[in-house]
């Protein structure tokens, strides 16, 4: 009885319908009395390549002479963050796919950003800062202070983790002691150009043995919506005309 029931579970496992690839192509193969017969399956659709654009202002060039024919009025203009946008097709076929048609990155042209919460030395902080901020008056007024940073003079005052003085030069001849401004609010490249860089506060410390600096982010992450926010805004105006939904 037991070899019985193995020999009839071992055929009903053979005679089982199996899926078999077949040059790269899936079909379900049912047994019957003629031997297996193949049925087509239901293929993932071979999408097309996705265009990448390193700007908003590409983007919506794209989308607006619409050279590949596309039905603009089925596309969705994605916010995916502050450094990228993409522009979706409808979902269709019988997996439910949906093309990535073209993305706006801000990193295709190899920005980079100021690194945040790393100490730096006094000239790799001065560059990063005129570098990589919108110049602005608060910004100037750092770059004023750490440009006169006397070496090794660098003094912790309070223990509030805040405040901090340091020793600067005044002058030709001059040494004074003056105070480190914090929160400091900045304005660093982190999104697309096309859109203002929102501000955000930041926490500036200095360090001796060098001296180094450091800027700490103090908003919790804010900035980020204000800059999706900006984004979608300049999409809207920017594909207005063309049915494109906007979202973020």
């Amino acid at each position: 009885m037991i070899e019985g029931s193995f020999v009839e579970a071992l055929s009903e496992a053979i005679e089982a319908p199996q899926v078999v690839t077949v040059n790269n192509v899936q079909h379900l193969a049912l047994p019957g009395t003629e031997g297996w017969k193949l049925e087509n399956l239901p293929q993932p659709e071979n999408l097309p390549p996705t265009l990448k654009l390193g700007t908003l202002a590409g983007f919506a060039a794209y989308v607006r002479d619409n050279r590949d024919g596309l039905a603009l009025a089925g596309l969705l203009a994605h916010v995916v963050g502050p450094t990228r946008v993409e522009l979706l097709g409808p979902v269709s076929g019988a997996f439910r796919q949906r093309a990535t048609l073209a993305t706006a990155d801000l990193g295709l042209f190899g920005a980079t950003a100021f690194e945040f919460g790393r100490w730096h030395d006094m000239e790799t902080f001065i560059i990063g800062l005129q570098a990589a901020f919108v110049h602005t008056g608060e910004l100037a007024a750092v770059l004023k202070l750490i440009g006169n940073v006397k070496d090794e003079a660098v003094r912790q005052t309070t223990d509030d983790g805040v405040t901090q003085s340091v020793v600067a030069k005044q002058g030709a001849v001059m040494v004074a002691e003056v105070p480190v401004p914090n929160p400091v609010t900045l304005a660093p490249y982190r999104t697309f150009r096309e859109v203002y860089q929102p501000e955000s506060r930041f926490i500036l410390r200095l360090r001796s043995g060098g001296p180094t600096c450091a800027l700490f982010e103090a908003d919790g992450g804010a900035w980020k919506l204000e800059a999706v926010a900006a984004v979608k805004t300049w999409l809207v105006d920017a594909l207005v005309d063309t049915q494109v939904a906007v979202i973020a």
